[in-house]
């Protein structure tokens, strides 16, 4: 047998590799075939098959006029045979016919190998450290221009592997290892500045896969993202745009929100940040949206004024800056702004106070009445410890100037602490008319600013004899409707009491109430009062508009007065102020022989 073994050929596998025999997966999809060479002395009707690891497999092979040194093919098959990773040792076995003898062929190795590299999952590519929060060119030249990624070993790792690298979709560097790799030494991959450069902005995450001399692919590593900023900062971009920007931002401009346009730029992004600065202050940063991208400014700041106040008055220089995951990659140029918010008097004026020019002992503050209206006002200003010589103040009556000239503030003033009393001519704000909430306020304003302090502002009710009820003429008399020939009211004509016409008067309107007084004398001829009756009416109507307004003295208010003379008035309440009427009298007689009886 030892002899046999000798004189037979070697099987061979064409498929396998010729080193360590291993059989790559895809060749393992279809039986695989072994090539034998007919040897010496073999006749027909010999036969032989294949065994692997002892074991016979396939279809035992019956050989028909063989001839020396050909070739035949036995194949292994893969559906019941390989199925399970490792080595086998193939040989064939030979049979004579007819003595029945067997020889063995030599053995063969050979290697099955279905298993990916990595088992459940390979780690990741690791990167030096001043790479991950992003790198920069500067840190790329001290790298020597080569950015290097690590791979720390892998289950499965073996020499033939090959390492395929990615960043983002786009294929890196291969490598191929030699076999002397181990766990303590990382695997370098070389990513060189060229590559770099030709990835451009954010070009995605770094991953690796394995491929095994077997052709099996590893699933993909996990993913790092190394972001790169390896272009220059630019420097020049277009300046910020201040809207309406006239060549200076004053108080007012500042209350409302100072507006500022960042024009669109080629080197903007989605998700890129822009950063402005107001002098001093930064401002955001806040994200460009990819819709604003085409559009000709991709943000607007308003600027409040409270970060106008904190950068204070002054040439201001505005700028800003362009951040990509938090990295500059470019700076606009800058522009100046004239800024002057300071105001004359800081803080809060107090509401002025204004007093009529009329001695009612009546009048009250901030009311204007029918007589005051024909007369100059006094407006009276609290004194504030913020106020300087030579600062003017104006008076605004419902919008309008009515201090001509401006008051201006004198040594004295300051000196004296003391309340301003301005007297605003009757001439100025009687033009401007009545109402009930006519707002006046002042201002307080500064050689050389162009700002102005205003106070806040006090309602005042104005009015005027013309908007009275009964006009600038007063109200007719009441009248008494039923009296005798002798101007009297008697027993005959007041059964239902006595009635009384008011009739429609100017600047009569629905709402308005009368009130209605009834004096009672006690004889003809008399001032001596008896008592006093008052009526008052509900809120007119539309009709009692049109045709004036009816009521009567009650009987029993007659039979209390019984004889003597009658003074009657009548006042009417409005929302412009009250009207008064003039006087009616008439004799009141309801004796019966020279008696007051009921």
């Amino acid at each position: 047998m030892r002899k046999a073994e000798l004189e037979l050929p070697i099987p061979r596998v064409p498929l396998a590799d010729p080193i360590d025999g291993l059989i790559k997966t895809d060749d393992l999809l279809d039986d695989v075939i072994v090539e034998i060479t007919i040897w010496k002395g073999a006749k027909t009707n010999d036969s032989l098959h294949l065994t692997l690891n002892g074991f016979t497999v396939g279809q035992e092979y019956t050989l028909d006029n063989p001839i020396e040194g050909a070739i035949i093919e036995l194949a292994i098959p893969v559906d019941a045979e390989l199925t399970t990773d490792g080595v086998y040792r193939l040989r064939y076995v030979t049979s004579s016919f007819p003595g029945g003898n067997t020889a063995e062929s030599p053995v063969v190795d050979i290697k099955v190998d279905r298993t990916a590299p990595g088992a459940h999952q390979l780690g990741y590519m690791d990167f030096p450290e001043e790479a991950k929060d992003g790198l920069t060119a500067a840190e790329l030249a001290a790298m020597g221009d080569t950015l290097t990624g690590r791979i720390y070993g892998y289950t499965g790792l073996s020499g033939g592997d090959t390492i395929f690298t990615y960043w983002g979709s786009i294929p890196g560097p291969e490598i191929v290892l030699t076999g002397n790799e181990n766990g303590d030494t990382p695997i370098e991959v070389p990513f060189d500045k060229d590559f770099l450069l030709s990835l451009g902005n954010n070009p995605g995450a770094t991953y690796y896969r394995i491929k095994d001399r077997a052709g099996n692919l590893s699933a993909s590593s996990k993913e790092v993202t190394i972001t790169l900023f390896l272009t220059e900062v630019i420097t020049d971009l277009s300046p910020p745009v201040v809207e309406n920007y006239d060549g200076l931002i004053d108080y007012g401009d500042a209350l409302s929100n100072v507006k500022v346009d960042i024009p669109s730029t080629a080197i903007l992004q989605d998700g890129d940040e822009v950063l402005l600065r107001w002098g001093p202050i930064p401002i955001g940063p806040y994200p460009v949206d990819l819709d604003d991208l085409s559009q000709e400014f991709v943000l607007i700041f308003d600027i409040a004024y409270a970060t106008i106040a904190q950068a204070g008055d002054g040439v201001r220089q505005l700028r800003y800056d362009v951040l990509r995951d938090g990295h500059l990659i470019g700076v606009s140029k800058t522009i100046d702004v004239n800024v002057k918010i300071e105001l004359p008097v800081p803080g809060t004026l107090e509401k002025p106070t204004i007093k009529g020019g009329s001695s009612t002992p009546s009048a009250e503050d901030n009311v204007i009445d029918e007589n005051d209206f024909e007369l100059d006002a006094t407006v009276i200003l609290s004194w504030n410890d913020n106020f300087n010589a030579g600062e003017s103040i104006q008076i605004y009556w419902s919008g309008q100037e009515v201090l001509i000239p401006p008051y201006t503030i004198t040594n004295s003033d300051t000196a004296a602490g003391r309340p301003l009393l301005l007297v605003i001519p009757n001439s100025a704000f009687k033009p401007i008319g009545t109402g009930t909430d006519i707002r006046v306020y002042y201002s307080v304003s500064q050689p050389g600013n162009p700002n102005q302090s205003f106070s806040e502002e006090r309602g005042v009710i104005v009015r005027s004899k013309d908007e009275l009820p009964g006009g600038s003429d007063g109200l007719d008399a009441p009248q008494f409707e039923q009296l005798n020939s002798n101007g009297a009211i008697n027993r005959e004509n007041s059964v239902n009491g006595a009635p009384i016409y008011i009739k429609p008067f100017l600047n009569i309107s629905v709402g308005q109430t009368i009130v209605f007084t009834y004096e009672a004398y006690s004889d003809l001829v008399s001032d001596e009062l008896s008592f006093v009756w008052t009526h008052t009416s509900a809120p007119l109507t539309s009709e009692q508009v049109i045709d004036g307004y009816r009521f009567s003295v009650p009987r029993s208010e007659l039979m209390r007065h019984c004889y003597g003379h009658a003074e009657t008035t009548y006042q009417v309440i409005s929302d412009n102020g009250t009207g008064n009427s003039k006087r009616a009298s008439a004799y009141v007689d309801l004796r019966v022989a020279g008696v007051c009886t009921v």
